[in-house]
């Protein structure tokens, strides 16, 4: 979908749609409100109050920020009819500065836009039917609708939408959309007539030969509506472009006016005055190939043609936009190369400072080297060397005995003391004869006697809760019969803590 900025006079308004299918439909037809005089005659007057009015309808109705065409009318663009020969577009632009120059408007500081309206026909022949068709032949002369304004203009334009936050793709004169809309309407497609617009005191006139686009004026009327001399400046119009007409010895004259905007007072008493001249006229109807919703196509018949125009077709802002994007990607480019420019830039302060400094560090290594080789300090460093050595051989056996000490340390120690707390932990219970001890396992063997079977497990969970054994175990108990006493052998595994 495209959105479209209307500047009619000191209206504004947003046209969103498309053109697609053999019709032109308006989805949204929005009317922006400004302070009177905010814009004037296609121009900007209160930056601030246009800024506020259009972010206000961008936020109310959320439109697209980018790619917005402006559709304009007034003085400060030139549009004229020109036959050109078939060009690629710089070329084009060379020959519509060329050709602009007769009205002042050539030059660096002039941008051009243009629309090929089709083959150009000799004097005296018919024109084709089909609006914009094109000859392919190279060279070939074909006729244009061609665009002119200052620079400076369009550019002001486009600052004034950018500041409200809005980004214009496209600057058009309301002509070019005017022009792009007759293949749609019924009355107009395909015969040959007049065409009337008025819009409050400004009338413009269109002159359609069996449906292509012949010539165009544009004048303010001066008297009181719906007055016989209102009706009589409006047919002085149709007159002039007429007489055009047989100019240029046309067999397909015009034969209906159709008129629109008119007030019915307006309509009687120009119809009348037409009549005169022996052409038919009437209201130009609603087209099913036009939908507005929202509006009628009288509120934006000079700007909804925008909406089937071609990608850049009479585009003024394309060369300013062009060169933008292309200052963008230089400015791009040179972001990324000023990094390794000042790489550069430092290297070569380094380099410099390096090679200023290269004979004196190089004196400096001849010493260093000098040093190295004198006699007295090889010796030096032998005895130096040797020392190493021999601390080294110190170091490897402190190591070894280290490791000796961590690694009996590592056994537990069957001491005196240990004894005791065996013997106490079978105190009325059994008596305790140590028998064996094995250093390499921590293994402790004893023998314990006594007559109360029954407390010999109480014994064994005495020696457990000593803590200075990893397990406790024995073999059972045997009955002596000759004392009556109990005999159990014990083997317990120490702790490595045991005995310190």
């Amino acid at each position: 979908m495209k959105t479209v900025v209307a500047f009619t006079g000191n209206k504004v308004s947003v046209l969103c749609g498309d053109a697609r299918g053999g019709k032109i439909r308006v989805e949204k037809l929005i009317r922006v409100s400004f302070p009177i005089g905010c814009v004037m005659n296609g121009v900007v007057t209160d930056t601030e109050a246009f800024c506020e009015g259009i972010r206000a309808a961008w936020k109310e109705n959320r439109l697209p920020k980018s790619g917005v065409i402006l559709s304009v009318d007034g003085n400060h663009v030139t549009v004229k009819k020109t036959q050109l020969p078939r060009a690629n577009r710089k070329r084009t632009g060379e020959m519509l500065a060329y050709d602009f120059q007769d009205t002042n408007a050539g030059g660096p500081d002039w941008v051009y836009g243009s629309m090929d309206l089709g083959p150009a026909a000799p004097q005296g022949t018919a024109l084709p039917s089909a609006a914009g068709e094109k000859d392919k032949a190279p060279g070939e002369e074909r006729e244009l609708l061609a665009a002119t304004a200052e620079k400076a203009y369009v550019m002001e334009l486009a600052e004034a939408f950018a500041q409200a936050g809005v980004k214009l793709g496209s600057v058009v004169a309301s002509r070019f959309s005017m022009i792009r809309l007759l293949p749609y309407l019924e009355e107009i497609k395909s015969g040959s007539c007049i065409l009337e617009s008025l819009d409050g005191e400004v009338l413009s006139t269109v002159l359609v030969e069996n449906g292509k686009y012949l010539n165009f004026t544009s004048s303010r009327v001066f008297s009181d509506h719906g007055t016989p001399s209102f009706g009589g400046e409006v047919a002085r119009t149709v007159s002039q472009l007429l007489q055009f007409q047989s100019m240029l010895k046309s067999e397909n004259r015009a034969t209906d006016v159709y008129c629109l905007g008119f007030s019915k007072e307006d309509f009687d008493v120009s119809a009348e005055q037409i009549g005169l001249l022996g052409l038919n006229t009437s209201v130009l109807g609603e087209s099913p190939s036009v939908v507005i919703h929202g509006g009628s196509i009288r509120e934006c018949f000079d700007h909804v043609g925008a909406l089937a125009l071609g990608k850049d077709e009479g585009n003024l802002y394309r060369e300013i936009a062009s060169s933008d994007e292309r200052n963008k990607k230089r400015d791009a480019f040179l972001l990324k190369l000023l990094p390794l420019l000042l790489l550069v830039a430092v290297f070569t302060v380094i380099s410099s400072s390096m090679i200023a400094g290269n004979t004196a560090k190089e004196r400096k290594v001849e010493e260093l080297n000098a040093y190295l080789t004198n006699a007295d300090n090889v010796a030096k460093e032998q005895a130096y060397n040797d020392y190493l050595a021999g601390s080294a051989k110190f170091n490897a056996m402190l190591a070894a005995a280290t490791q000796m000490k961590e690694a009996i340390d590592s056994y537990p120690r069957a001491v005196s003391a240990l004894d005791s707390i065996i013997i106490n932990a079978g105190v009325g219970i059994v008596d305790v004869s140590i028998q064996s001890f094995d250093a390499a396992s921590g293994q402790l063997s004893f023998t314990a006697t006594g007559q109360g079977a029954e407390r010999l497990n109480e014994f064994v969970e005495a020696l457990q809760n000593t803590g200075i054994f990893l397990n406790v175990t024995y073999s059972g108990y045997n009955l002596i019969e000759s004392t009556g006493i109990y005999n159990v052998n014990v083997s317990c595994v120490l702790s490595a803590a045991a005995g310190r």
